[in-house]
């Protein structure tokens, strides 16, 4: 089975809910992690 992976932006990046996904083992990270804070959608993908 594959690893789930996620990649939350400003609207989903809620601390809670970071780390209740990531108490399930689930890999996660955000767009302030990635230093990524308010770049437009297209550009966060990349």
């Amino acid at each position: 089975m594959s690893q789930i992976r996620l990649y939350l932006d400003e609207d989903a990046g809620q601390r809670s809910v970071v780390e209740a996904l990531r108490n399930l083992k689930i890999d996660v990270i955000t767009t302030w992690e990635a230093k990524n804070i308010q770049l437009p959608d297209p550009d966060q993908l990349v």
